[in-house]
């Protein structure tokens, strides 16, 4: 959790008291628990680093996350390997989903700069992202590419909530 988007920390459920982890905004654990995300601000909103940080002993990793701004949200993908950002790229004219590989930094976005809302999903095997698309549709995207799946009608209020193991994509409705 974070401390006005500044302090990211980690609290057992055991009633223990929190853990110190960056001086950075919390974005995300790992599905295992072995690691958070965090996003740390530069000085100028162009350039960002993702943190990933170890929730026990080890050392984090920094990816450099240049030319995207306004980082919105960002999730692990199942793999380990790949971490999905929702961010604007500095030439594009909205927000998108970028899959970023964590051991190169490099990135691609899988959607249209066109995201309604910061909402951010990874289907269990990794082959789909839920989010909100264009007009406020609830809105699948393949991650290897290829058409999106819009889930519900332009306007709707239905935001992805998770997945179970099954793959069965959990929506809530906005403002409820």
């Amino acid at each position: 959790f974070s401390e006005n988007d500044r302090i990211a920390n980690l609290r057992r459920t055991d009633g223990s008291p929190p853990v110190h982890l960056a001086d950075a905004k919390a974005l995300a654990l790992s599905d295992d628990g072995k690691w958070a995300l965090a996003i740390r601000a530069h000085e100028t909103p162009e350039s960002h680093q993702l943190l990933v940080l170890p929730t026990g002993p080890g050392l984090g990793k920094t990816i450099e996350l240049t030319g995207l701004r306004l980082i919105r949200r960002a999730r692990f993908a199942p793999d380990g390997r790949h971490v999905a950002v929702i961010g604007r790229a500095e030439d594009a004219p909205g927000f998108a989903v970028h899959w970023v590989d964590r051991e190169t930094g490099e990135r691609r976005a899988i959607t249209p700069p066109e995201l309604e809302g910061y909402f951010l999903e990874i289907s269990p095997d990794g082959r789909q992202v839920a989010t909100i698309g264009a007009g406020g549709a609830l809105t699948l995207f393949p991650v290897a590419g290829g058409p999106p799946v819009r889930l519900t009608e332009p306007g709707e209020p239905w935001a992805p909530a998770g997945w179970d193991a099954g793959g069965h994509l959990f929506a809530r409705r906005l403002n409820e």
